[in-house]
């Protein structure tokens, strides 16, 4: 099977999760930075709604590949990004059980933003029981569309704290879904991927 090769992507949402679900995923690490996409930030939903948390760039660094993209630690954003994943998800089913474990990741002062993806990829593998271990390619990135935030797709409904405030809002990190499913979230990505690839 050919590889699917995507940008590396901070907590990705539901539909690039999918994709790796279904597809033979490697990422791509030497084309140049993107702003305003799913690299450096993840949307949960919080008792306010949708809320978009961010890895802040150091931007002196060199933004010409992302693997040379650094992180700026002048401001505690890192606990504050840990208090609003708290305070979205600290009545989740499975908010106990997934944070002690995913707290050290958030909170580390990774010096790169490919070391917080790596790290933050990592983990969410293993708690779909997929292997953990990363490709990487050089090939030209496919599916533009799943690294856009205002892309609008399709996206199968599960649990969500606020969802009787809010309503069920779609493609959200894959931390929301781990974070109210658990160990069904895999079942619902397998779902999601049969959705998408016909629109992709």
């Amino acid at each position: 099977m050919p590889k699917t090769v995507l940008p590396p992507a901070l907590f990705p949402p539901i539909v690039y999760m999918s994709l790796w679900i279904g597809e033979d995923v490697a990422w791509n690490v030497e084309r140049k930075y993107e702003k305003r996409s799913w690299r450096n930030r993840y949307r949960i939903l919080g008792p306010n709604g949708a809320q978009d948390l961010s890895a802040q760039i150091n931007h002196q660094s060199d933004k010409s590949v992302f693997s040379k993209v650094e992180l700026d630690h002048k401001h505690d954003w890192v606990n504050k990004e840990w208090k609003s994943i708290e305070t979205a998800y600290r009545n989740a089913a499975f908010f106990e059980a997934l944070s002690p474990e995913l707290q050290p990741i958030v909170s580390h002062p990774h010096s790169s933003l490919l070391e917080r993806c790596e790290a933050s990829m990592k983990w969410v593998l293993e708690q779909l029981q997929l292997p953990t271990s990363l490709e990487y390619n050089d090939g030209l990135p496919m599916h533009p569309t799943v690294m856009k935030p205002n892309e609008k797709f399709d996206t199968i409904a599960y649990r969500q704290v606020f969802a009787s405030k809010h309503g069920f809002i779609g493609n959200l990190s894959v931390l929301d879904l781990l974070m109210n499913e658990g160990p069904l979230a895999y079942d619902i990505l397998t779902e999601q991927y049969k959705l998408v690839s016909s629109d992709l």
